[in-house]
């Protein structure tokens, strides 16, 4: 019996010695981003990676009244930067940097992706959308998973990118160029939709496709009309596109239906619409264009005639309205030829540059996000 009981005592003792060692043998804790944009608004979730072994994962904020976290969970307090952290005993993982504004925007440099506050007092590249060959250009698109943008491909066709949110570094959506994109806005089903050429596609930023995007992803096709500028409207039900009817610009409003919309109305407007933007309560429409001067114009969703509401600069390229409908982002060129980023109030006419935004080479299309 003793001989037995020394046995179990020894047996129990290995056990718990091999049942500590998952501790000992954590060589690593690696997180799920190293970067986060957030409003003071949100909370986020960050998961951590334990290589080597299990161990509980305690949580750490650099400065608690900037943002908490409990359990992976980071909540906003104020705006600010702040190092969220996962450690066991004895290892910590890399920071992550949280960086958090009341409102963002979405811009380019032509380089790379960046975000600002539209007070001016934030400003940060966004890791992993450096370093493409071609320039980005154009439209750009914030979703709930990742960021969806172009570069410029040679014959001025397109490559279309995404970063999803877990992931370090963008990556090709098309593995080869497709025809010019013209617009990326989202779908109220998920996903995103394309105007190229004249069609307008509907797709899940996280499939892939062969050389061209095919009928498959086919949402509407309109023959021998260009379709430009898109967007959706605040209930969803309808889109705007811009285009051209013979020799006159217009505004079109379709159903969303699918292959089976048609338009329910079009709007005549003075030259080809750039950027046309639904306001947060769906009933105004604004868009720019270049001339020898950058001007922004809104119509009323019902008809009438459009008025001139923002002046500035030689072109106006890129819009977006704010979440509470009073004021726009804007891509402006400016007389170098450069493209600067700018807000204005359609209301009063006034304008002011972020001048803590780096220019860009290309036109792009800021997407104020809350």
């Amino acid at each position: 019996m003793k001989l037995l009981k020394a046995i179990i005592i020894v047996v129990a003792a290995i056990f718990l010695v091999s049942g500590c060692s998952d501790q000992g043998d954590i060589i690593g804790i690696t997180l799920s981003t190293n970067w986060i944009a957030m409003t003071t608004s949100q909370t986020r979730s960050i998961t951590a990676t334990t290589q080597g072994g299990n161990a509980s994962i305690e949580w750490h904020s650099s400065d608690e009244s900037i943002a908490i976290v409990n359990d992976g969970i980071i909540t906003a307090i104020s705006k600010g930067t702040v190092a969220i952290t996962a450690s066991t005993d004895d290892i910590s993982s890399e920071p992550c940097s949280v960086h958090i504004a009341e409102d963002w925007i979405l811009y380019s440099d032509g380089d790379q992706l960046r975000l600002i506050s539209p007070d001016d007092s934030l400003e940060l590249a966004i890791p992993g959308t450096g370093g493409a060959e071609f320039n980005i250009k154009g439209p750009l698109l914030w979703t709930n998973q990742g960021i969806v943008y172009t570069t410029l491909a040679p014959f001025n066709y397109s490559y279309l990118w995404f970063l999803p949110f877990d992931g370090a570094v963008s990556r090709m959506i098309t593995p080869d160029t497709i025809e010019p994109i013209y617009d990326i806005r989202p779908s109220p089903a998920g996903g995103v939709f394309l105007t190229v050429y004249q069609d307008i596609h509907s797709l899940n930023p996280t499939q892939t496709f062969p050389e061209y995007i095919n009928s498959e992803h086919l949402y509407y096709s309109r023959s021998g009309v260009k379709m430009e500028g898109l967007d959706i409207s605040a209930d969803g039900t309808k889109f705007i596109t811009a285009c051209r009817l013979g020799t006159s610009p217009r505004l079109i409003l379709f159903d969303l239906d699918g292959e089976s919309s048609q338009p329910i109305d079009t709007l005549q407007v003075t030259y080809l619409a750039a950027c046309p933007r639904f306001n947060p309560t769906g009933d105004k429409i604004a868009y720019g264009y270049a001339t020898t001067v950058g001007r922004v114009w809104t119509i009323n969703v019902s008809g009438g005639a459009p008025s001139n509401v923002i002046t500035e600069g030689q072109e106006i390229a890129g819009i977006s309205w704010s979440p509470d409908g009073t004021q726009l982002a804007m891509c402006v060129r400016n007389v170098l030829n450069q493209y600067e980023l700018w807000i204005g109030n359609p209301s009063t006419g006034g304008t002011r540059k972020l001048t803590s935004a780096q220019p860009s080479p290309r036109p792009y299309f800021p997407q104020w996000i809350d």
